[in-house]
């Protein structure tokens, strides 16, 4: 079984990101006001309202659903889901 929170855990958030993201800059709008909370493994742009976590960094950035998405970062974290 799937252990989610694992997921979250084991895979850093600025792991799955492009690097212009830490400098600020939305992934989805460009825009210079995206938000990355390292300790708290969230992003955020109030310009375009694209929010969230690993999971759906995941799934928005690499094209695919959640099932997939959670497959991938599982492989990330060695399995040890």
């Amino acid at each position: 079984m799937i252990n989610i929170d694992h997921i979250r855990e084991q895979v850093p958030l600025a792991s799955v990101l492009p690097s212009t993201a830490a400098e600020g800059t939305c992934l989805f709008c460009r825009a210079g006001q995206f938000r990355l909370s390292v300790e708290r493994g969230l992003y955020s742009c109030p310009n375009c309202g694209e929010k969230g976590d690993v999971i759906t960094a995941t799934m928005r950035l690499e094209g695919v659903d959640f099932r997939s998405a959670v497959t991938r970062l599982q492989e990330r974290a060695g399995g040890r889901s």
